[in-house]
């Protein structure tokens, strides 16, 4: 057997495994090892038989000098390039804006490297990227100046998932971000941690660019009830059925108005932990048609007691929750019992209640309710329980097959 027919036969074996970081680094380990023709048609062969890997199998990691000195040879089959916390300034970013290696990737992935707003200017203006779809320049400083040329850049109109977190882009950069014309496909938006405030929100009302958005990240942004009356105003979020607001205190006013909203309907992610919400927000929430869509729900650091609980869990519009999360709030005992006793609770697999006040009868409760044996995760750290209450959980024959934590 011939050295090229050991390589192929090398090939083979992996293209027929599940694909793990292990398989996928092998293959690219061995067409490192061939030349020529024989690189062509290995590269050949694992591109056709690799087709139903995903995306994120076929990622390559590396330092930025070797990147754009000594790439693998495999560099075709390559969707997915981490550069993350690699330190790249200005003249990285733009020896990367200039590399054709982009061309073949289709998640970029430039987080924390603080390429500031002139690098990002690079990056938009290269014409490598129409291929990406997915982008992610998290901690990076690129301010409003460096979302205004993403927003304004031709090369990005097939990017589909686009993460800012935490770059200071503010209202001006969002208004830019979602009037561009450019970034009509996007699904996911995240600006978390943005200071976008109320006037960023509003940017969101009218945000023409936002169509076909499902899924919209404004955590810690210092949105305030008349940011969130603002989003709950917006068309163009009528597809979003994942909506993350926590970090802002929009309050119960502002979480009124989001249920309030006709456009809304499609939510079935909500996160809302350290928004300000006290009981009256969970009655509007429990007595409103788009809590049965909802199946993940998180209310965590809020001003949450027993009524809101007793409401919630009354409802006969929760049945589709799975995993509910309530730490850190203060929710005692009677909240906790008309928890175990709700029948509304059968699809309930994760429930997070650290950090209340729940005594031995609230897990007394809990341990003997009949409607939660789907669970699968309790988390009960910081909490009154005691050792009767420890035993009391050990002996329940409902949490047999769930995790719990204290």
């Amino acid at each position: 057997m011939t050295t090229n027919d050991k390589h192929f036969e090398g090939l083979r074996k992996l293209v027929y495994q599940a694909p793990t970081e292990q398989s996928w680094y092998e293959l690219l380990n061995i067409l490192d090892l061939m030349e020529g023709e024989s690189l062509a048609m290995g590269i050949e062969y694992v591109r056709e038989h690799i087709q139903s890997w995903p995306v994120e199998a076929r990622s390559y990691r590396c330092p930025l000098n070797q990147f754009l000195k000594a790439p693998p040879k495999g560099w075709p089959l390559i969707k997915t390039l981490f550069l993350r916390g690699s330190e790249i300034r200005g003249e990285g970013i733009q020896s990367i804006a200039k590399s054709p290696h982009l061309s073949s990737i289709h998640t970029l992935n430039l987080s924390g490297n603080g390429i500031g707003n002139k690098g990002v200017e690079a990056l938009a203006n290269s014409p490598y990227l129409q291929s990406l779809y997915s982008l992610d320049l998290s901690y990076n400083g690129i301010g409003h100046e460096g979302a205004k040329a993403l927003a304004n850049s031709p090369h990005l109109s097939n990017l589909s998932t686009l993460k800012l977190s935490n770059n200071g882009v503010g209202s001006e950069g969002t208004r830019a971000l979602v009037k561009s014309p450019h970034l009509a496909s996007l699904t996911t938006l995240e600006l978390r941690g943005n200071q976008i405030g109320d006037e960023g929100a509003k940017a969101l009302e009218n945000g023409s660019a936002l169509r076909a958005l499902s899924a919209l990240n404004l955590c810690n942004n210092q949105i305030k009830g008349e940011g969130a009356i603002a989003l709950a105003n917006s068309p163009h979020l009528a597809s979003v059925s994942t909506l993350e607001l926590s970090g802002n205190p929009i309050g119960d006013e502002g979480l009124k108005a989001l249920l309030k909203s006709p456009y809304l309907a499609s939510i079935s992610i909500l996160r809302l932990s350290n928004s300000h919400i006290g009981d009256e927000g969970l009655k509007a929430l429990a007595n409103s048609p788009y809590l049965a869509s909802i199946s993940i729900l998180e209310l965590y650091d809020n001003a949450i007691g027993d009524e809101g609980v007793k409401t919630l869990v009354s409802s006969p519009h929760i049945t589709s929750i799975s995993f509910l999360g309530l730490s850190d709030n203060q929710i005692g005992n009677e909240g906790i019992k008309a928890l175990a006793a709700s029948p509304h609770l059968k699809s309930l697999s994760t429930l997070r209640l650290s950090n209340n006040h729940i005594g031995y009868e609230g897990i007394r409760a809990l341990a003997d309710s009949l409607h939660l044996s789907a669970l699968s995760t309790l988390e009960l750290y910081d909490n009154n329980m005691g050792d009767e209450g420890l035993k009391a959980l050990g002996d329940s024959p409902y949490l047999r097959t769930c995790h719990v934590d204290m």
